[in-house]
């Protein structure tokens, strides 16, 4: 994928990786990943550089027998230039269980986009992946990769204002260990101690958020 280059704004270059010339638009792929900050939960970001995750995978033990948020994380991005973005952005996540026993569970994510200026929140779109059906026989691990439509309404960015991609994870079933995968690199499950690989080995781990901005040409 070829990056292409824009001139707007003086002399500010934005970097797109595609574009859509009829609608005026600009594709940048952002990864999300954590990074270690000298807290337990790490720093969860979004990057448009392929870079080694702290964490492959963000995992959690539960008993769902209704729908409950399991996992909420925000993946953060800081822009250094005035942007604006609108139009049709693309969120995929790899999902997946391991299955403590014979069972079935039901999983699914949601993606709430954010601008954060100054500190405080301007809510622009949610949407939601599938639900996905796990069925397990003895203890499986499964995963899923779902993709999702954002529609992101036109929107000013100023610099140092943050967007904003908040990950929450929903389920329902029995005991099992939940989770995402989210690797820039796209390496396997990354499982240590006691936590329980979910992501199967050749499951991809890569978490891509595809963000269009309005390209002044």
């Amino acid at each position: 994928m070829l990056k292409q280059k824009y001139v707007s704004a003086g002399t500010a270059v934005a970097t797109f990786d595609y574009q859509d010339i009829a609608s005026g638009t600009g594709y940048v792929l952002f990864y999300g990943g954590t990074l270690a900050d000298g807290t337990a939960s790490g720093s969860y970001v979004l990057s448009d550089n392929a870079f080694y995750a702290d964490k492959v995978v963000t995992r959690t033990v539960a008993n769902p027998s209704s729908w409950t948020k399991l996992i909420e994380e925000d993946f953060d991005v800081t822009f250094n230039l005035p942007r604006i973005i609108k139009g049709n952005a693309l969120l995929t996540i790899p999902i997946g269980i391991k299955h403590a026993a014979d069972g079935e569970e039901y999983m699914k994510y949601y993606g709430h986009v954010y601008k954060v200026s100054g500190g405080a929140e301007e809510f622009l779109v949610s949407g939601s992946s599938t639900i996905e059906v796990f069925t397990g026989v003895g203890a499986a691990a499964i995963a899923r990769t779902n993709s999702t439509l954002l529609t992101l309404p036109i929107t000013n960015f100023k610099k140092d204002d943050i967007l904003r991609l908040t990950v929450q994870l929903v389920a329902k079933g029995g005991s099992t260990t939940y989770g995402f995968a989210h690797d820039p690199k796209n390496r396997n499950d990354d499982a240590a101690g006691a936590e329980i690989v979910i992501i199967p080995d050749g499951i991809d781990t890569i978490m891509e958020f595809h963000v269009p901005f309005r390209i002044d040409i």
